[in-house]
């Protein structure tokens, strides 16, 4: 039977009748138009014109998974695949797909084979613009109602993304699930790319590395293990409706240069959170994780979280500056990063921000010391020792399916102590924190002064003497640039940061005669009235 109508002199459009339970497929779209005359010495038909139905055409994107996804005003094209898993994609992407369907599709075509799959390919090769720019393509929700909804972590739940299937860890336990069971969609980018089993962790690797940064003489370790512990579960779980945090992670040992060491881990500990959350967080394609070179970030500048998508549930502002102003990035962590990119619109986004610095860096205002919690490195690893060197092979790069599932089985372990602290963070412990802010601060000659002082608690001292006393004995300070109000900024540093002494108050601990300015002393508890 032809399927040449030669009278009406087009093939019909109409899409085949589908039983009970069968969905449409796009092979099932026909999209074009075949339009024929009458040889009128032969009598047979020959093909004259191929017309495309852009609207049958625009299903047949609808059905190989491509959508119009709108976020905060901006519009993107997504593709779903395998039921719930979504991706974004370009235009040139829709194209590429769509003749990759057309190479693989058994077409129909007429009895005298007249029209062939090279003639359609040469009809959309030709005018490509016809059918492939965004004012049509964003109307390929015209199918559907469907609202597209993502499958986010909530308060008591967090969820983990497999090649197998899906965790769902809450207080109460750990649940490995199908991906039949998951209602919502999700991105590609959140897929790992390796199964999930149960198996014990007590030996992972993660686990190693993890008690050796939290190495002290002069802290308690379980108690820094727990704390870390926490907060890793924490920056696992992508949960923003609360209050958010940001933890600063710098060293515990600094040369007598007042140089900072460095390669203590925490670059790895970063990573180690970014492989729980993201297929390769060392790929620039992908955005759940994002690492910002400190050395080179500007508050200021418009184009800062460029690189950071609508997916993204960590930022990393990695190496800090010297003297980098936390307070300049408060909002960032309380209320989301504004994104600007060129030719595009500005949106936010609320990821959780780690930053890390080889310094110390000045916390300052109750705000600002409410929202961001430092941890120091224990010197364990250097770059005399390495992790590589510790354990004998790269971490992520040599690991076979057995170190990968005690790696995930330990960090689900962390998101489920989180959970049972009822989602607050624990303060950990310091090593020598204070000292080294207190020595980077100020001078090695003003803490031998202030030692050499021997400060009487709850009496009155004259500042101008004690500055005085100062530049005496160290005429190198003696010069326009060190002041009186340098120095008085010092004696307040030791207040705060030596642990014998209560941190200064102005309006407590100081008082004026005439031009007398004196200040006064006062002892933490639980220690002697005397310095020696």
């Amino acid at each position: 039977m032809s399927n040449i109508d030669i009278e009406n002199e087009e093939i019909d459009l109409l899409e085949p009748e589908l039983e009970d339970g069968e969905t449409l497929s796009p092979h099932d779209v026909k999209f074009w138009k075949t339009t024929y005359e009458t040889n009128k010495e032969t009598g047979k038909a020959r093909l004259k014109s191929i017309t495309i139905n852009k609207l049958k055409l625009l299903k047949v994107f609808f059905l190989l998974g491509f959508r119009r996804l709108d976020i905060d005003d901006q519009s993107t094209f997504i593709r779903i695949e395998n039921n719930r898993v979504i991706k974004r994609i370009t235009i040139n992407q829709v194209i590429d797909t769509f003749f990759e369907y057309l190479d693989e599709k058994d077409f129909w075509f007429d009895d005298e084979k007249s029209l062939n799959l090279d003639m359609i390919k040469e009809k959309f090769i030709t005018s490509p613009g016809s059918y492939f720019k965004e004012d049509k393509l964003y109307r390929l929700n015209l199918f559907t109602k469907e609202k597209i909804e993502f499958n986010t972590d909530t308060l008591n739940e967090k969820f983990l993304y497999y090649k197998n299937g899906f965790v769902r860890i809450t207080k109460a336990g750990v649940e490995f699930n199908d991906y039949s069971k998951l209602e919502k969609y999700i991105w590609e980018s959140e897929v790992l790319t390796r199964n999930f089993t149960f198996t014990k962790y007590e030996n992972s690797y993660v686990g190693q590395f993890v008690n050796k940064i939290c190495q002290s003489e002069a802290a308690d370790v379980g108690d820094r293990i727990k704390a870390l512990k926490i907060l890793m579960g924490y920056y696992m779980h992508s949960f923003t409706d609360c209050k958010l945090m940001a933890l600063m992670l710098t060293d515990s040992k600094i040369s007598e240069e007042n140089e900072a060491n460095g390669r203590t881990g925490k670059s790895l500990f970063c990573k180690i959170l970014g492989y729980m959350l993201s297929r390769n967080p060392e790929k620039l394609d992908v955005k759940t994780f994002i690492d910002i070179s400190g050395k080179n970030f500007d508050p200021k500048e418009k184009h800062r979280y460029q690189d950071v998508g609508y997916e993204t549930k960590i930022v990393v502002l990695n190496d800090l500056k010297k003297y980098f102003d936390v307070d300049c990035i408060y909002n960032d962590v309380t209320e989301g990063v504004t994104v600007e990119r060129k030719n595009m619109s500005p949106y936010r986004v609320k990821p959780k921000i780690i930053l890390t610095t080889n310094k110390t860096v000045k916390i300052e205002g109750d705000s600002s010391k409410d929202r961001f919690l430092e941890f120091e490195f224990s010197d364990y690893f250097s770059k005399k020792r390495t992790p590589e060197m510790e354990f004998k092979h790269w971490f992520f790069r040599d690991w076979d399916a057995d170190q990968w599932a005690q790696f995930d089985n330990y960090m689900i372990s962390c998101v489920q102590d989180y959970f049972v602290a009822d989602c607050k963070l624990m303060e950990p412990e310091h090593i020598n924190l204070n000292a080294r802010k207190l020595k980077e601060n100020t001078a090695v000659v003003f803490l031998d002064f202030m030692s050499d002082l021997k400060i009487q608690f709850n009496q009155w001292y004259n500042k101008a003497e004690l500055f005085s006393a100062f530049i005496r004995r160290y005429p190198d300070y003696d010069n326009q640039k060190f002041k009186q109000m340098h120095f008085t900024g010092w004696v307040k540093l030791y207040t705060k940061y030596m642990p014998e002494f209560e941190e200064f108050k102005k309006e407590r601990d100081e008082k004026r005669s005439d031009d007398v300015i004196e200040m006064m002393f006062r002892k933490a508890s639980n220690v002697e009235d005397e310095i020696m």
